[in-house]
């Protein structure tokens, strides 16, 4: 019988694993924080209080980037909790007028909030899934897609392509 040889290359199929298992993770991230996000719409609301709020500034890639670093406080059942969560995905942005908005509208004092009615300690002063959440689902499924595609299709739709990984 005559033996038939691979036309992959081992690395070109170890990037296509590597690639699936990367959206697979980042697919995974962004329905974790879609359901919590969706979950939080509708937690009881609690009053609590803003401790602290600041806008932090991270220089360390080639684009400055801004987030909100927010603390407060809420009681549950005569337990005080303490919270960092804006909401479940919380905003790292280059665009300084954003935060900015967000810090306005949670300066230090009282505050309204969200919390988890079966685990108190989770909390957010934004419940709901937000866009965040979403653009990891969508691009955690297209890296899992693209590489199935180029596994399956390696020369891509036509018999004339050399395709990615070679013959």
């Amino acid at each position: 019988p005559e033996r038939k040889i691979s036309t992959r290359s081992m690395p070109g199929i170890l990037f296509l694993i590597l690639l699936f298992y990367l959206g697979l993770g980042i697919f995974t991230r962004g329905g974790m924080l879609f359901y919590l996000g969706h979950s939080s719409e509708s937690w009881p609301q609690i009053e609590g209080k803003i401790l602290s709020s600041k806008i932090v500034e991270d220089d360390s890639d080639s684009e400055t980037m801004y987030s909100l670093d927010i603390s407060y406080e809420y009681s549950v059942d005569n337990r005080i909790y303490k919270s960092s969560a804006l909401s479940y995905d919380d905003l790292e942005t280059n665009d300084y007028q954003k935060i900015q908005d967000q810090y306005h509208r949670f300066p230090r004092g009282p505050v309204a909030g969200y919390y988890d009615p079966v685990t108190p300690e989770n909390s957010v002063l934004q419940p709901g899934a937000t866009f965040g959440c979403k653009v990891l689902l969508f691009f955690g499924a297209l890296k899992m897609l693209s590489a199935v595609a180029a596994y399956f299709f390696p020369y891509g739709f036509t018999s004339k392509s050399s395709g990615l990984f070679g013959r």
